[in-house]
């Protein structure tokens, strides 16, 4: 994989920190850094991603998609936070309600 390069300036505490991390993981600076990024970037889609789907802007599946999640990771997640990954509104919980009487009248 090409790779960039990117400046960017810490705090002392910071900086000691992934060095405490390099010891712990006998990784360089650089792959503790690397690391960081990206559970930290996972860690932000994952949010991003749950604020629209909580919006209604988007599906659970298009926000497992956006997450770079499978669906079900994305479903965890959401229920973690105490989202419900299935979204069954009383309007269409009554409509099935009327479905299921009509159904049962019918077969009297």
């Amino acid at each position: 994989m090409k790779m960039g390069n990117v400046q960017v300036r810490i705090s002392n505490e910071m900086l000691g920190e992934i060095d405490r991390l390099s010891r712990m993981l006998e990784s360089s600076r650089s792959e503790v850094i690397r690391k960081a990024l990206d559970d930290g970037i996972s860690r932000i889609k994952m949010e991003a991603t749950l604020r629209d789907y909580i919006d209604n802007k988007i599906t659970l599946c298009k926000a497992a998609v956006l997450a770079g999640t499978s669906v079900m990771e994305f479903a965890e997640y959401a229920a973690e936070k105490g989202i419900p990954f299935m979204r069954y509104g009383a309007e269409e919980a009554e409509e099935d309600l009327l479905r299921l009487r009509k159904r049962h009248e019918s077969a009297d």
